[in-house]
């Protein structure tokens, strides 16, 4: 074993050597000048592709946060809804307030980075819907790139809440064309997980 060891700790040695004299500086014997090896010329050239595609991505980056939250004028067709029941004035203005907002959290996010708590409450489905006017007219957003997720605690779930739950993921959660389970049933990605304490919960979103 202490042979097999040696034998293994002299052929790294060789390795690390041999990588360090393919990268050493070689003299050109005719000029006397330093010339490249291939192997250092090539890692040389895969880390400037490397730091021209960072800095692309950066620089892309860069310009679309300088746009974030400056189109103050946006509007979405729910506000027109709203708008037409007389004495919404202050509903109108908290829900454009609250679009703005989600409309600046999509710009800074990327799709699939962001999740809904969804309970069937009546704040969580205010908050979807709004959630969901705000990708529907986003440029790089849908609304399929949400995941939605049911902090269900089923000690203590009324009936009508579980069905309105189901209803609610049918309707707006459900893939309508391509993904099925396997009796040929839509899927819908509305991610339940059983709740009952408070470790329950960190748990949940550790795992």
């Amino acid at each position: 074993a202490d042979r097999l060891l040696k034998m293994r700790m002299m052929a790294a040695s060789a390795g690390a050597a041999a990588i360090r004299i393919a990268r050493r500086p070689m003299i050109n014997a005719r000029t006397g000048t330093h010339v490249r090896s291939p192997a250092a010329a090539a890692e040389r050239e895969v880390n400037k592709a490397e730091h021209q595609s960072r800095g692309d991505w950066l620089k892309i980056r860069t310009e679309q946060a300088q746009h974030i939250g400056q189109d103050l004028d946006k509007s979405w067709p729910i506000l027109d809804k709203i708008a037409s029941v007389p004495g919404n004035e202050n509903t109108l203005k908290k829900a454009r307030h609250a679009l703005q907002v989600l409309d600046r959290m999509l710009d800074v996010f990327e799709p699939g980075q962001i999740a809904l708590s969804f309970n069937g409450g009546k704040d969580s489905t205010v908050l979807m819907l709004l959630l969901k006017e705000a990708c529907d007219l986003h440029p790089s957003h849908s609304f399929t790139h949400v995941q939605p997720i049911w902090f269900q605690n089923p000690l203590h779930e009324f009936p009508e809440m579980v069905k309105y739950v189901q209803f609610m993921a049918q309707t707006y959660f459900t893939y309508e064309e391509g993904l099925k389970d396997v009796a040929d049933q839509k899927l819908n990605r509305l991610s339940q997980m059983h709740i009952t304490n408070s470790r329950d919960f960190f748990d949940a979103m550790t795992y």
